[in-house]
């Protein structure tokens, strides 16, 4: 999932944030699914749906939470609850991936109480308070979320996944200082938790504390070379330090890990015109290619290229950019710096004929 830096913060200065353990199942629940041959699956779905149990509904519900088939998934688990034996230890499980798969499916009432019902089975389930936390949190209810991450980590000291969670509740409620606490509770029990170093520099970054952001993305790439939101997340923090070469190398590692991401593509773009920088023809190229399909993204492209053309004295359609993206928002795009970028220009007839381009688009709904 990306999180905002600021309350209303700009499009290019959008962190991305890691929740632990947010698109997976459980750590038992993905062990006991490895456990169950193909064949045995096979069996099941080839039984009368009449004569399944308990056990082989749960098999069916972990099987369809792997495939991403929640609605599927729900179904299963309800009649593995159906016909559990009321006192059977593995309730506690089914109950718990039930949270997981409604939380999945934005029911997160229901899914705290599907956890709440794992935990009166089980008050050990750590697994079960970590979940919790998470509807919670989505929930926008923050000290409940925070509240079920600490009785987590009261089970389980070592659950760092939790800490992590815990971590981005404080970073929501803007208890930055807790929130880094958190991070480094995260790693000092895991210290190959890559995640929670990009998070941790992140929750820097909010305090305006540019280097040890830049410390803690370097951490999370020293352990993780392939962890693109680090680098792109850095090339935020070295623009806000005006070190503009560092950013834009930054953004280009970004993308030469992860060539699908948008945002990287039009921070760089935006980065390189207002230091009046050709665009990097290549990944320019690899960009069109990806997302000239893609308006919501595509329409900062061309935004920034009509600038781009005006500086070059190049013929520009402004009103043919309003008729091709009616009805296509420019979201939290920032105009902070590209007025800023215009003054400091020697041209003066450009200027204004800049600050009127940036009015059109300012003015776009």
């Amino acid at each position: 999932m990306k999180a905002s830096l600021k309350d209303v913060e700009a499009h290019k200065d959008k962190a991305k944030i890691h929740v632990d353990e947010l698109n997976k199942l459980s750590l038992k629940a993905k062990e006991t699914f490895k456990e169950i041959p193909k064949e045995e699956l096979e069996k099941i779905e080839a039984k009368e749906v009449t004569t399944l149990t308990a056990q082989e509904h749960y098999k069916l519900g972990l099987s369809a939470i792997s495939d991403g088939k929640f609605n599927t998934a729900l179904n299963e688990l309800e009649n593995a609850i159906r016909l559990s034996d009321k006192d059977s230890s593995e309730l506690s499980d089914i109950f718990f991936a039930k949270g997981f798969v409604l939380g999945e499916l934005k029911e997160y009432d229901q899914a705290i109480e599907a956890n709440q019902k794992a935990l009166e089975i089980n008050p050990k389930h750590d697994k079960a308070y970590n979940n919790m936390g998470r509807a919670y949190d989505r929930k926008g209810e923050y000290d409940q979320a925070i509240e079920a991450y600490q009785k987590a980590v009261e089970i389980n000291p070592k659950k760092d996944g939790a800490y992590n969670n815990m971590g981005i509740a404080y970073g929501n409620k803007k208890e930055y200082d807790k929130e880094i606490e958190a991070y480094q509770k995260a790693v000092e029990i895991n210290p190959k938790k890559d995640e929670a170093y990009n998070n941790m520099g992140i929750a820097y970054y909010k305090k305006g504390e540019y280097d040890q952001a830049i410390d803690a993305y370097e951490k999370a790439i020293e352990i993780n070379p392939k962890r693109d939101e680090a680098y792109y997340n850095m090339g935020i923090a070295y623009r806000k330090k005006g070190e503009y070469d560092q950013a834009i190398e930054a953004y280009q590692k970004a993308i030469e890990i992860n060539p699908k991401d948008d945002e990287a593509y039009t921070n760089l773009f935006e980065l390189q015109l207002t230091k009046n920088q050709p665009f990097d023809q290549p990944l320019e190229q690899k960009y069109k290619e990806l997302f000239q399909n893609k308006k919501e993204s595509f329409v900062h492209y061309e935004m920034l290229k009509i600038l781009q053309d005006m500086v070059q004295n190049q013929e520009v359609n402004l009103d043919g950019w309003v008729q091709k993206y009616h009805g296509v928002s420019l979201g939290s795009w920032s105009f902070d710096e590209l007025p800023q970028w215009i003054n400091g220009l020697e041209d003066e007839v450009l200027k204004v004929k800049l600050h009127e381009a940036l009015k059109v688009f300012e003015g776009h709904g």
